[in-house]
């Protein structure tokens, strides 16, 4: 017997918000200005912070890197945290940090005479509970015939949630573009236990760019995200022909970040592997 499942994948949501969002016309080329990707993670010296510039929306180069910023991390306890700069525009924590759940950091960079910031807070991680994959026959009424990842965990209670997932087989994250983000909120699974969702599928066909074999190791990160990350992650998703708010031509996506473009995110994450 087939188990009941809730679908996960990508839930609609309608909402208001008052981000700063970033308009681009395609004919104007957007004035040089500075993109930030920054990931504050639970997990020992794997946090970092990468500066580049943005293009002219017809540029044919990639992004130049920002160098020689002064950036650091305070959380709520006061407590700052240097990041040296490893390579041009990348910035790492020391070996020994890592994100705590319940904190929430406040992102600075000092570069060119210009100040940027941006906060955000770690939620605790969600276990997974179990990790399936399950093939499907032709002739069922609810599911199309392939393969099937299914994943599940419990909605911590009297928080609201917010969840990002990617699937990895044989190492390689299997989400490529914008449009295969997997992202979703609580609303629908809100205080429940022992939910499993559907995040991954193989249709196995002839001209299948990725199909799943035998001995394949499949593998499933959950991330738990805050509101202003999740509302970012919805966006890109909705809109992955612009190119992204990291591709050349930044897509309207809502930005936590102040005094310059992109994303600062502080993530749990929990791992299970079938």
């Amino acid at each position: 017997m087939k188990s009941k499942y809730l679908l996960l994948m990508l839930t609609t949501l309608l909402f208001l918000s008052c981000e700063d969002v970033v308009n681009v016309e395609s004919k104007n080329p957007l004035p040089e200005t500075i993109i930030v990707d920054g990931l504050i993670l639970d997990v020992e010296g794997k946090s970092y912070v990468k500066l580049t510039k943005s293009l002219p929306y017809f540029a044919d180069e990639q992004h130049a890197a920002v160098k020689s910023a002064v950036v650091t991390l305070t959380n709520s306890k006061g407590q700052t945290t240097s990041f040296e700069e490893n390579s041009d525009g990348m910035y790492f924590c020391p070996s020994q940090f890592k994100g705590e759940a319940g904190e929430v950091y406040q992102l600075n960079v000092e570069v060119n005479g210009k100040t940027i910031t941006a906060q955000s807070s770690l939620a605790p991680a969600v276990p997974i509970e179990n990790l399936r994959i399950e093939f499907i026959e032709e002739g069922d009424p609810d599911m199309r015939k392939g393969y099937y990842l299914f994943g599940k965990f419990s909605d911590p209670k009297n928080a609201k949630n917010y969840f990002k997932a990617e699937v990895f087989v044989n190492g390689a994250r299997q989400q490529k573009n914008a449009s295969d983000l997997i992202v979703f909120d609580d609303r629908l699974i809100e205080n429940l236990e022992g939910v499993e969702g559907q995040f991954g599928y193989w249709e196995n066909l002839d001209d299948d760019d990725y199909k799943l074999n035998k001995g394949d190791k499949v593998a499933l990160k959950l991330y738990a995200i805050d509101y202003k990350t999740y509302l970012f992650y919805k966006a890109l998703a909705d809109t992955p022909g612009q190119g992204g708010l990291f591709g050349k031509n930044p897509a309207n996506v809502p930005s936590n970040v102040k005094g310059a473009l992109g994303i600062f995110q502080a993530v749990s994450v929990s791992e299970s592997e079938e």
